[in-house]
């Protein structure tokens, strides 16, 4: 069993003193490995300054590795009795507390993407044409134990991009000048029937979907638009490019566009705040009431009515960037980071509590129990979570 490199914190000793500082300062605090830099601010964020007491600081964080599946998946999910990875071929479900394969499932279509649900799990991808096939695209359910239930071909591969109890999205990952008809496509749970199609954004990438009450918040790489789940007509269209899917909280979405954090009343379709930041690339987190949100320099917070937008953690530098979007669980956000890191920030007092290298780039992570879930290079990794 691997034991990952435990940052300690005693009082305020174990980073060395201030856990945020305001603009002016210019500083940060360094972890054992000086990479990564907690609360370190830039000259284009708001200041703030934040108040902390030493003995609410936890005093450790480890992981140890309770297993390691040496596959590299194409994508990964949790669900709730298996991990499903999958493949170029296949589906296959392990075992969250062994990581022993409990199932493999052959498909004919390379597997793009895997999304679990409560009566199983679903999958998209598709086949690339060449002279003597034609491409296509592919979304089907499995059950548990890995029998195909339903499926639906369309023109070309495509991708998961939001899954409910209900309904299915798919749409298309790649822009192209030369589309044309649907982009996104509903699909209905559990039988894969249409429900409808949007086709205004032909040329677009889709890049994520949220569903508020009736209405599906769909963001494109170069647009973002509403839909009525029930027929799919269109609300409100902007020129926003979204990253992942929409955060929506009581009511609000929190979108990651390329000018910075929005927030949007569902409702209405007013804007009700924003935090301009060219850095910030992933989707949204809520964690202990902040938003946070993976840049290409580091981690960012922002309050949840748009207040002390800042820079909470420094990955060093603009290339260092996050790959996905944080995962807040056992009180902590988990960060991955492009040159192969693990990182668990403190939210309270945006502390670095814990770095660790991995086997490869990091794509993937998810939480559960005692259980982190990473999935990296070197395939998908579980490790234990302790705290002290």
């Amino acid at each position: 069993m691997r034991r990952r490199r435990v940052l300690a914190a005693t009082g305020l000793s174990a980073l060395g003193g201030c856990l945020r500082l305001t603009s002016n300062e210019g500083t940060g605090t360094e972890t054992a490995s000086g990479s990564a830099t907690a609360g370190a601010t830039t000259d284009d964020e708001p200041s703030g300054t934040a108040t902390t007491t030493a003995d609410s600081v936890p005093e450790s964080l480890s992981l140890d590795s309770a297993w390691l599946w040496r596959k590299r998946p194409a994508a990964t999910t949790l669900g709730h009795d298996a991990l499903y990875a999958g493949r170029s071929d296949s589906v296959i479900a392990l075992d969250p507390d062994s990581g022993d394969e409990l199932w493999t499932e052959a498909t004919d279509f390379q597997i793009h993407s895997v999304e679990a649900t409560d009566e199983g799990v679903v999958v998209s991808g598709g086949v690339d044409g060449d002279e003597e096939t034609p491409a296509s695209g592919t979304v089907a359910t499995l059950s548990p134990d890995g029998d195909v239930e339903n499926r639906v071909d369309v023109a070309r591969t495509v991708d998961l991009v939001g899954v409910t109890d209900e309904t299915v999205f798919a749409g298309y990952a790649n822009t192209t000048s030369e589309r044309e008809g649907p982009t996104l496509f509903a699909l209905a749970l559990p039988g894969l029937d249409e429900r409808w199609t949007a086709s205004q954004f032909a040329t677009d990438a889709v890049e994520g979907v949220s569903v508020a009450g009736g209405t599906a918040l769909v963001g494109y790489l170069n647009n973002f638009a509403t839909y009525s789940l029930d027929d799919g007509s269109v609300g409100m269209t902007t020129d926003w490019g979204v990253s992942g899917s929409p955060l929506v909280v009581d009511g609000v979405a929190h979108l990651t566009t390329h000018a910075g954090l929005r927030a949007l009343d569902v409702a209405s379709g007013l804007e009700q705040w924003s935090f301009e930041n060219e850095k910030l690339h992933t989707a949204p987190t809520l964690a202990d009431g902040t938003l946070y949100v993976g840049g290409w320099d580091g981690l960012y917070a922002v309050e949840p009515d748009g207040s002390n937008g800042r820079r909470v953690v420094e990955t060093g530098g603009d290339e260092t960037y996050v790959t996905t979007a944080p995962a807040f669980h056992a009180g902590y956000v988990w960060i991955l980071t492009v040159d192969n890191r693990l990182l668990a920030v403190e939210p309270t007092h945006e502390e670095v509590m814990f770095e660790t290298q991995l086997d490869g780039r990091g794509q993937w992570l998810a939480g559960s129990g005692d259980r982190l879930y990473v999935e990296h290079d070197a395939g998908v990794e579980a490790f234990t979570v302790e705290t002290s």
